[in-house]
């Protein structure tokens, strides 16, 4: 168990930086888009008291 090394080629490190630079441009355009975007179904009204 000490002897087990894990190699990463360079193929499989730009997979994964590639896909985590997709989840960071997606993280991104979310909160640059958020404060501008209205929802789809607008917010209900507040229900009175029973």
């Amino acid at each position: 168990m000490e002897q087990d090394r894990v190699s990463l080629t360079g193929s499989e490190l730009l997979r994964w930086l590639i896909v985590a630079a997709m989840i960071i441009a997606g993280v991104g355009l979310f909160f640059y888009f958020a404060p501008t975007t209205h929802p789809v179904i607008p917010p209900t009204v507040q229900e009175s008291v029973r």
